[in-house]
C-alpha cells in the first residue's frame, strides 16, 4: 500500500491543480452572474422609482415608505435604504439612455467594461 505521501506526486498532483483552477474559475462566474444581476435589478428598481416619481406628485419623500416597504416584504435585506433607492434612480437617469443595458442584457461572452466606463459606473452603484 502507498503512503498517503507518495499518493500526492505525479499525476495527483496534477488533478489537484485542474480541479483547483475549476473551483477559481466557476466562483469567478458565479461572481461575475451575481454582479450582473444586481446591476440589473438596481437598474430596474431605479426605472420604476424614476417613471412613477415624474408621473406623479409624490417627491423624494416617497422613498421612504417604499424602502420601508420594501424591507417589510423582504427583512434583513440590505441595500434598498432610503439613500440607495435614491442612487438607484440616479443610476436609471443616468444610464438609460446609454448602451450600458445592452452591455447587461446580451449574453455573457466575456466582454471586459472600458475602464473609464467602469470608474463612472462605480461613483453611481457605490453604497
Amino acid at each position: 500500500m502507498r503512503s498517503p505521501g507518495s499518493v500526492l506526486t505525479g499525476d495527483y498532483l496534477k488533478i489537484v491543480r485542474e480541479i483547483s483552477d475549476n473551483i477559481r474559475a466557476s466562483r469567478y462566474l458565479a461572481a461575475r452572474s451575481v454582479n450582473r444581476e444586481s446591476l440589473l435589478l438596481y437598474f430596474r428598481t431605479g426605472k420604476i422609482l424614476s417613471i412613477r416619481i415624474a408621473a406623479s406628485d409624490w417627491g423624494d419623500a416617497a422613498l421612504a415608505v417604499i424602502s420601508q416597504g420594501v424591507q417589510k416584504n423582504f427583512p434583513g435585506i440590505r441595500g434598498f435604504s432610503i439613500r440607495n433607492l435614491y442612487n438607484m434612480r440616479q443610476f436609471f437617469d443616468a444610464y438609460s439612455s446609454s448602451e450600458f443595458l445592452q452591455l447587461l442584457t446580451v449574453p455573457d461572452m466575456g466582454y471586459q467594461v472600458p475602464c473609464s466606463a467602469r470608474l463612472d459606473m462605480a461613483f453611481w452603484i457605490r453604497p
